[in-house]
């Protein structure tokens, strides 16, 4: 049995370093993308069975992307997490309307996105800080 795919979508490098490192040890492949256009091509091509967006990044930022998933058949059901420093009521409501698993605000807290990775692709949740 394949991996699940996580893709790492965030244009800050510490913010990619760190839940790289924090999930490193779940039995998941991690790819990353810095841009929109990145991430919509990684999506595409990719598949992944989970996606850690950021809001704020250069190109079509987080929300467009996820409505673009939630637009198309084959991606509308792909679980997302919210991993942003955009913590506005509206942005969390935009996030909500399109049905994310979960919203993690930065900075990260560990234990909320183990649990939360694991909870999105039934994972046993372990957590090594």
């Amino acid at each position: 049995m394949s991996k699940p795919k996580i893709l790492i979508a965030d244009d800050a490098d510490i913010t990619r370093t760190i839940i790289r490192e924090v999930l490193f040890h779940l039995e998941v492949e991690l790819l990353e993308t810095t841009t929109g256009i990145e991430t919509i091509r990684a999506i595409n091509k990719e598949n992944p069975d989970l996606v850690l967006l950021d809001i704020s990044m250069p190109g079509p930022d987080g929300l467009s992307i996820l409505k673009k998933m939630r637009q198309t058949e084959e991606f509308k059901d792909t679980p997302v997490i919210m991993v942003t420093v955009e913590d506005g009521p509206e942005c969390r409501a935009e996030a909500a309307k399109h049905h994310v698993k979960a919203y993690i605000r930065k900075p990260i807290n560990l234990r909320q996105l183990i649990s939360e990775v694991c909870l999105a692709l039934n994972l046993p949740e372990k957590f090594h800080p």
